[in-house]
């Protein structure tokens, strides 16, 4: 008996220990070739630590507070517009008074001062956006980030008070209607 559990522990113990070997010559061979490396000047990555997400919040209308952080406006302009023209200045304020980014596409493919970096709006872009809504500048929609929900907000020139409550009614949709996504925090909850 004691032989057949001695056979039996060094059946276990040696293939361990030659993983466990071979193991320890793999992580050897890797810190070799990283120094190696770092001897001949080639940049060895570091991990990075996840950076936390700042969050913005806004107040609704109803009182509110909902986390915006995954939200962002997708715009479509036109640099040849002259409504774009009008309206780009009251979306950038807008946009910076609330904490929202905006990425701007462009039917013909160029920016204007207020928008100077733009997309091409190619034909996938526009039947993904427009696929309801007629092809007419200016033309916004909500988008979170996440989960790729999208919303129209506004087409044609508004006010920027108009389009402040525009936006205002939009995430009040989001919040009161769209149960089978991902809610949006409301501050406090978790």
């Amino acid at each position: 008996m004691k032989k057949n559990f001695l056979i039996l522990l060094l059946a276990l113990v040696i293939p361990t220990y030659g993983i466990a070997n071979s193991t320890l010559e793999m992580i050897e061979k890797l810190d070799q070739e990283k120094l190696t490396r770092q001897s001949q000047g080639i940049e060895v990555k570091k991990e990075e630590k996840p950076v936390k997400k700042e969050r913005r919040f806004i107040t609704l209308s109803n009182g509110k507070r909902v986390d915006i952080s995954d939200w962002q406006i997708v715009h479509f302009m036109s640099s040849t517009c002259s409504y774009c023209r009008q309206f780009n200045p009251k979306l950038k304020q807008l946009s910076e008074q609330v904490g929202i980014p905006v990425v701007t596409y462009s039917f013909d493919g160029k920016g204007d001062e207020v928008f100077p970096v733009v997309f091409d709006a190619n034909e996938d872009v526009l039947r993904e956006f427009f696929a309801e809504l007629p092809r007419a500048t200016p033309t916004d929609f909500l988008i979170n980030v996440n989960n790729l929900v999208t919303l129209p907000v506004s087409q044609g020139d508004l006010s920027q008070f108009a389009l402040a409550q525009r936006l205002d009614e939009t995430f009040l949709y989001i919040e009161n209607n769209l149960k089978g996504i991902e809610k949006m925090p409301v501050e406090g909850e978790k």
